[in-house]
């Protein structure tokens, strides 16, 4: 919406005041997704309250909405008409007439939070730059102690924080958003490895995080390259952020699979015969996959490329090789508390933008993560990968779930997984899934 378009006005105008603390679109855009949506209203309530909106009118609204939704009515142009027809700030705006292009000026319903944060944070702003601006005032007049001052300070910035972000959510208000959950369920992406997909619900879940671990050299690169591969065959997007073996070395196995080769082709001398066949492996690839080489990344660059490969690539979900490669940990951090960080932060990540993450951690030689146990903690699932050495049978050891039955894919006795030496890759093996055998595990826990 623009002040060129249907709502040029007094409202339009305003923007033209070049005030950078006022966004009239984004509440316009709020409030036409809500009369579009009422049910959108309990998702927006939890961020904005009526005072949050720069445009006092717009706040009545927002107000006469809920209201008009909390009182089992349907809030639209119709039922919102009586309430304002006698309202000078909506007469000035033509009367019913700014409620009708509101409801029929929708750009899109799926930005309802990122509006609602515009609209809460500029709010925020402007109630600091008021208080600062009173601080600047009182500074100046000698009557004033410096000690009154700091106190009236800490007591309005206290206050204003806590106008901030309401998080306490109503009974309504997460059945409402159960509703919706279920009318539009998580999105679900097969790793291609049949026996894993069943274990896991049917592969990886949007806004979850699976975690593997394992000793050293028994396969876990193997089987994120794996994953990622079959993922990229299915047009998955996704990020996979290299660590600890380059983007090369892991393309060179993916290439040596489809060629039906094992990598140590590629470190004996070249030929022209292998050079064709690779060159038509990558014009006819399947281009879903991006890389990030990242050996030594600290969290906040981890932090960075997820994000742009979120906004400006569309990405599903990331995959991340390993847990205890992410560096930057903070001099006075132990690496328990810094890798409890990185774990978290993923986690949080994909709740937030509504991705996967599949990550994988070293185990120490009593078989529990090297660094602690954030990353059990934080996962959603998360299995040990285990194989013999001089073994190609492997299996995957569900250790922790929260909303999944406790089943390993395979077992010693009857692996899950098989180690293809063409390429390497991970292929099923017949799959047979196992119940843990702890029975206090077995049931879905909390």
């Amino acid at each position: 919406m623009s002040a060129d378009g249907p709502f040029s006005s007094a409202r339009g105008e305003k923007r033209h005041e070049n005030n950078t603390l006022l966004n009239f679109d984004a509440e316009q855009a709020l409030l036409a997704a809500l009369l579009a949506r009422n049910e959108l209203w309990y998702q927006a309530a939890e961020i904005v309250r009526p005072e949050h909106f720069a445009d006092p009118l717009h706040g009545r609204i927002f107000s006469a909405i809920g209201k008009t939704i909390q009182a089992g009515t349907i809030a639209n142009v119709v039922t919102l008409k009586a309430e304002f027809d006698s309202d000078p700030a909506l007469a000035d705006q033509g009367g019913a007439k700014y409620l009708a292009l509101l409801s029929a000026s929708v750009v899109t319903l799926h930005n309802i939070a990122d509006y609602g944060e515009v609209i809460r944070d500029l709010w925020m702003r402007r109630e600091l730059l008021a208080h600062a601006e009173a601080l600047k005032t009182a500074i100046g007049s000698p009557d004033a102690s410096t000690e009154d001052m700091i106190a009236v300070a800490i007591r309005d910035l206290h206050g204003l924080s806590a106008q901030g972000r309401q998080t306490a959510q109503s009974k309504r208000a997460v059945a409402e958003l159960l509703v919706n959950s279920i009318m539009q369920p998580a999105a679900v992406y097969p790793t291609g490895l049949e026996g894993l997909d069943e274990v896991l619900g049917g592969g990886l879940f949007a806004g979850k995080m699976v975690g593997v671990s394992a000793r050293k050299k028994v396969g876990k690169t193997v089987l994120l390259g794996t994953i990622s591969h079959n993922l990229s065959r299915a047009g998955i997007r996704h990020l996979l952020i290299a660590l600890e073996m380059s983007p090369a070395e892991i393309e060179q196995r993916n290439a040596a699979r489809e060629l039906g080769i094992n990598s140590i082709a590629f470190l004996k001398e070249p030929t022209k015969a292998l050079a064709r066949r690779v060159a038509d492996y990558a014009s006819g690839i399947a281009d879903a996959a991006l890389y990030e080489s990242a050996p030594g990344a600290s969290l906040d660059e981890v932090r960075r490329m997820v994000s742009r490969a979120v906004v400006t690539h569309g990405i599903k979900g990331v995959i991340l090789d390993y847990w205890q490669l992410v560096g930057g940990k903070g001099r006075n951090e132990t690496e328990e508390y810094h890798l409890r960080n990185v774990a978290q932060w993923l986690a949080d990540a994909c709740r937030k933008h509504g991705i996967w993450c599949l990550i994988a951690a070293q185990q120490n030689q009593d078989g529990n993560s090297r660094g602690g146990e954030g990353l059990r903690l934080a996962c959603d699932v998360y299995f040990a990968l285990n194989r013999e050495k001089g073994c190609d049978g492997a299996w995957l050891d569900m250790q922790e779930s929260r909303y999944l039955l406790y089943q390993n894919v395979g077992s010693a006795e009857v692996p899950g997984l098989w180690l293809n030496h063409h390429g390497p890759f991970f292929e099923d093996a017949g799959f047979i899934a196992v119940q843990n055998a702890d029975t206090e595990r077995t049931q879905m826990t909390a």
